[in-house]
């Protein structure tokens, strides 16, 4: 798409999450001058999820064959809450490196989420007494990456990252706990590729191990691959083959055009969404299952 249209639909995305859908037409009638472009409208995100089927047929949208029967439901009494995750980090003892990107509140949304999947575990395994663990996979190394690992510190927490020296720079932990491979993909064809699950599928069939393919992962974090590299498309379609009913998936730069599409193509059935500033001039999307 031209940048043009890419910027304009960035910035309708920017006020869609101001609010709700119906606010959001009101807001771009009064406010957002991107809207005198229909390429706009017909690609705004945020008002159209949930709202129109992926364009690519089912068996591609979920085409691995996970055992999810074996994942765990999400238990009553387990609803998130803004209120409820305030603080998270300052109450776990976890502090943030000043060199990482994401930042503020959606830092303490996701320490609740990888709380909340400890707290369920625990209670699953019958030793509610003893501390819990998740399961969390994060497409992306970076300065935040130690704050992974101190916050689920007796789950499994593993990385997927494609950059050599994104890994040197980290512990021999990290680097232990870390998925390396190419995704064989580049942003500028994401929509030729859109349902082509080859090549979307090239990472998972082969760089991750069985075990990692059938874990039931409780939250997915996607910071990664570069945008204008090999595009986030074979991260998003990973998502949408590894997560059950009950994980929550972190989607960054969500207002970007390509990243927002590919959510709502594979990740919006039977899932809700949330937008959180990043702290980093961008949104940070919290795609969630929907409350029964």
């Amino acid at each position: 798409a031209p940048l043009t249209l890419y910027y304009a639909v960035n910035a309708c995305n920017f006020k869609a999450a101001e609010g709700t859908c119906q606010e959001h037409r009101r807001i771009y009638g009064v406010r957002a001058t991107c809207l005198r472009q229909p390429e706009c409208t017909a690609n705004c995100v945020f008002c159209r999820w949930g709202s129109e089927p992926s364009p690519c047929p089912a068996d591609v949208v979920r085409a691995l064959p996970v055992a999810r029967s074996a994942c765990p439901s999400r238990q009553a009494g387990q609803r998130w809450s803004r209120a409820g995750a305030q603080g998270c980090l300052e109450r776990v003892g976890v502090q943030p490196s000043p060199k990482q990107q994401l930042r503020g509140e959606i830092l303490d949304v996701m320490c609740h989420h990888i709380r909340l999947a400890q707290e369920r575990n625990a209670s699953a395994s019958g030793v509610a007494h003893r501390p819990g663990g998740a399961n969390v996979l994060v497409f992306s190394l970076g300065h935040d990456s130690p704050m992974w690992m101190q916050l689920n510190p007796h789950g499994v927490t593993r990385f997927v990252e494609n950059s050599k020296p994104w890994i040197e720079m980290q512990s021999p932990k990290v680097q232990a706990d870390t998925i390396f491979g190419d995704y064989a993909t580049h942003w500028l064809e994401a929509y030729g590729i859109r349902c082509n699950p080859e090549r979307l599928g090239y990472f998972l069939r082969a760089h991750l191990s069985h075990e990692d393919l059938n874990r039931c992962w409780d939250v997915i974090v996607i910071d990664a691959p570069d945008g204008w590299g090999a595009g986030r498309m074979g991260a998003i379609y990973a998502a949408a083959q590894l997560a059950g009913e009950h994980t929550i998936i972190f989607l960054d730069d969500c207002e970007r055009m390509m990243e927002g599409n590919f959510a709502m193509w594979y990740l919006s059935e039977g899932r809700d969404m949330h937008a959180f500033d990043n702290g980093h001039y961008g949104l940070t999307c919290m795609i969630y299952p929907v409350e029964r």
